[in-house]
């Protein structure tokens, strides 16, 4: 019972590192092309 409990909290956790480091990493990549089409077109 401890054990599942223990790898369900594991697999929890990494799925909160993966979004942390990765789609925030996606969402700054967009950002920043458009940031820098608007840059372009001035």
């Amino acid at each position: 019972m401890l054990g599942e409990q223990l790898i369900t909290a594991g697999v929890l956790l990494t799925l909160f590192v993966v979004h942390s480091l990765w789609w925030t990493n996606v969402q700054a990549d967009r950002q920043a092309d458009g940031m820098g089409d608007r840059l372009r077109q001035e």
